[in-house]
C-alpha cells in the first residue's frame, strides 16, 4: 500500500494526542496555518480594542482575536448599557494560531450619544468576551459665524418693532467640546444696540439653552436698565458635521428706567 507523500500530508490535517500527566492535548499540524510545536486547540481568547472615525450616526470599533487553532467566529456587541442589545454579523475568523486584528463599522447611531461595546468570539470549543469599552457619537458643530433672520413675536413699545417684522443679525458660535461630546456654546450675538455675550448649556444634543443677562443699560436720564433674555438654540440640518441649518427662540425681559418684552423666532445658516 502506497504511503501518502509529505505534500498530502501538509494539505490535510493531523491530529496528535499528547499524554502528559494524564492530560490530553490536541496539536494541529499542518491545514490553514501552521503551529509552533506544542500549540494546543482551545476556545478563542479577545481583546476589545478602542473605537475611533467618529461622525454623528456613525463609528469604527476594533480588537483581535486569537482562534487557537479552531474555526472561529467574531462579532462586536453594543448598545446604550452594558446589557448591548446589538450586534454587528458574525464574520470569521479562520483557525489560525496568532492574534488577528478585526474591526466593524457601525452606522445609523444616534447623535452625540455614549455606547458601550465589547468584541465577542466564538468555536467549538468555547466562547470569549472582551472587556466593556465606550464611545460616544459626535454631537453636530455649531461653530463660526452665522447669519440669523428673527421674526418678531411680541408687540412693545419700548423695543420699537412691530409684530410679525423680520430683522437680520450676526450670530457667532463658539463651542466647548471635550471628544465627541460638546458639553457647552459660547455665543455672540448682534442685538439693535450693540454684541451681546452668553454661555449656552448642552440640553441634548444639537440643542443648548441658556440666559443672557445684560446690566449695563442707561436710559435717557442716566438711569439704569437691565435685560435677561432666555435663549435657545437647536441643530435642524447639517453638512458632514457641522450644522448648516439653526432654529431657536429668543425672549427678552427689560427692567429698570424702561418696561418691555420682546418675543422672537429665529432661523439662521453659517455666513460663508
Amino acid at each position: 500500500m502506497r504511503r501518502p507523500g509529505i505534500s498530502a500530508l501538509r494539505r490535510g490535517t493531523l491530529l496528535a494526542a499528547l499524554v502528559a500527566g494524564g492530560a490530553v492535548a490536541l496539536v494541529v499540524f499542518g491545514g490553514r496555518s501552521a503551529p509552533a510545536r506544542g500549540q494546543a486547540l482551545a476556545a478563542p481568547t479577545v481583546t476589545t480594542g478602542p473605537a475611533d472615525r467618529f461622525h454623528l450616526n456613525s463609528a469604527r470599533l476594533t480588537g483581535a482575536v486569537d482562534p487557537h487553532g479552531v474555526e472561529t467566529s467574531y462579532r462586536f456587541q453594543y448598545g446604550r448599557t452594558t446589557a448591548y442589545g446589538s450586534s454587528t454579523p458574525a464574520v470569521d475568523a479562520g483557525a489560525g494560531f496568532a492574534r488577528l486584528p478585526v474591526t466593524a463599522a457601525l452606522s445609523g447611531l444616534a447623535q452625540g450619544t455614549r455606547f458601550h461595546y465589547r468584541l465577542v468570539a466564538t468555536n467549538s470549543l468555547g466562547t470569549a468576551a472582551g472587556a466593556d469599552a465606550t464611545f460616544a457619537t459626535r454631537d453636530p458643530r455649531i461653530g463660526g459665524r452665522y447669519r440669523v433672520r428673527l421674526r418678531i413675536l411680541s408687540r412693545d413699545p419700548a423695543f420699537g418693532q412691530r409684530r410679525g417684522s423680520v430683522v437680520h443679525r450676526r450670530y457667532s458660535f463658539r463651542p466647548r467640546c471635550s471628544g465627541s461630546l460638546c458639553g457647552a456654546l459660547r455665543l455672540v450675538r448682534e442685538g439693535k444696540r450693540g454684541l451681546f455675550r452668553s454661555t449656552l448649556q448642552r440640553a441634548r444634543s444639537g440643542v443648548y439653552v441658556g440666559i443672557e443677562r445684560f446690566r449695563g443699560g442707561r436710559c435717557n436720564d442716566g438711569l439704569r436698565f437691565h435685560t435677561r433674555a432666555p435663549i435657545r438654540i437647536a441643530v435642524r440640518r447639517t453638512s458632514g458635521d457641522r450644522a448648516s441649518r439653526i432654529h431657536g427662540h429668543l425672549a427678552i425681559k427689560l427692567r429698570g428706567c424702561a418696561q418691555g418684552s420682546e418675543r422672537a423666532r429665529l432661523r439662521g445658516r453659517p455666513r460663508h
